[in-house]
């Protein structure tokens, strides 16, 4: 999102080196690991807050951010988990599959901590259930 504080900022990646080095990334997981979205509309809300917060700042630093993300040991499960949670689809299980697929693109550590998981499978399991089935709203189209 162009119009986010951190693109207007004259250094962000001053900003970004911070955040890395006070290990920004280990801290926001732990916090979004205690977030039940199920719970209430709020708390769904902070889950894609988090979601963009990650988006913009693999924005400004992708190989840099996507590194430091894969590196913390929850990351990626708990994103693999959320992309296959649940058979409706929602607007934070899309938005997590795009993090992941960020995160796949941007680096290796993210793609071999992927293959260790076994997550090709899982994802390929995750979507088997769209194989003959119509989307039934314009968000999964």
């Amino acid at each position: 999102d162009e119009d986010s504080s951190l693109h207007e900022m004259k250094d962000p990646m001053t900003f970004v080196t911070a955040l890395l080095e006070e290990r920004f990334c280990d801290m926001a997981i732990d916090c979004v690991l205690r977030i039940d979205e199920a719970q209430s509309e709020e708390d769904a809300q902070a889950v894609t807050n988090f979601l963009t917060i990650v988006e913009n700042l693999v924005e400004v630093a992708p190989l840099d951010m996507c590194k430091a993300f894969a590196k913390v040991p929850k990351f990626l499960p708990w994103l693999l988990k959320r992309v296959r949670q649940g058979k409706q689809v929602d607007w934070n299980r899309m938005y997590a599959s795009e993090i992941l697929a960020l995160c796949v693109q941007n680096t290796a550590e993210a793609r071999e901590a992927i293959a260790k998981q076994e997550a090709v499978e899982k994802l390929l399991r995750g979507i088997a259930v769209y194989r003959k089935r119509e989307p039934e709203a314009s968000q999964e189209q």
